[in-house]
């Protein structure tokens, strides 16, 4: 995990290729779905919380091709295999 980044870091920019989990502060909500739209590699997206409530209203508005609340995976048994 890396924490205290900016949207000028490489790892925020660039793909991985690895187990890194880039972390980045927001002040709103607003702002933290700015930040997730901020990205041309849109493939999947997580929303974290203990109100998943919000998140479900959140999650529309992610520009990505799947987004999971408290999760990682959307194929669990097959990641392997295309979306």
């Amino acid at each position: 995990m890396l924490d205290q980044i900016s949207p000028a870091c490489r790892v925020w920019r660039e793909e991985t290729f690895g187990p890194i989990l880039p972390v980045m502060k927001f002040d709103d909500i607003e702002e933290a779905i700015r930040l997730a739209n901020d990205c041309s590699m849109g493939l999947t997206a997580s929303i974290w919380t203990k109100n998943t409530r919000l998140a479900k209203k959140i999650a529309p508005r992610i520009q990505s091709g799947v987004v999971t609340i408290n999760d990682h995976l959307y194929t669990h048994g097959l990641s392997e295999t295309p979306w």
